[in-house]
């Protein structure tokens, strides 16, 4: 009877840290190119990165980084007055969690943000 308790409980915990691991947050959209601007941009190309961040941080503080980031690597591959708009970020459990259930009952959960975006160009800048 007591092992079949403890089957219990385990099947019990199981259940609860794969319900857990498979939730995904909703993503989170920014910068977005307004329909005006289509006519005095020129769009280069798509970038994405990942990068790590804490449970701590806010929407507006996430899309933050997640535009820096986007940024450095448009640098890297484009020249000229380049920005990033149309920011998509995907935020997913970080491998980082080895003990998953307990790490979500601390504040500094880690996450593993997805980012991509859409490099522009001014038409203006190039004249």
């Amino acid at each position: 009877m007591r092992i079949i308790r403890n089957i219990y409980i385990l099947l019990s915990f199981i259940i609860i840290f794969l319900f857990c691991s498979c939730v995904t947050n909703r993503p989170i959209h920014g910068y977005p190119i307004a329909p005006k601007e289509l006519e005095t941009i020129d769009i280069l190309g798509l970038i994405e990165t990942e990068f790590e961040a804490t449970r701590r941080y806010d929407e507006k503080t996430l899309l933050q980084k997640g535009y820096d980031q986007l940024l450095i690597i448009a640098k890297k591959q484009y020249t000229g007055n380049i920005d990033v708009k149309d920011i998509f970020l995907e935020i997913k459990s970080s491998n980082k969690n080895l003990w998953y259930l307990v790490e979500r009952a601390m504040t500094w959960h880690y996450t593993t943000v997805h980012a991509k975006g859409l490099v522009i160009k001014n038409k203006e800048a190039d004249k």
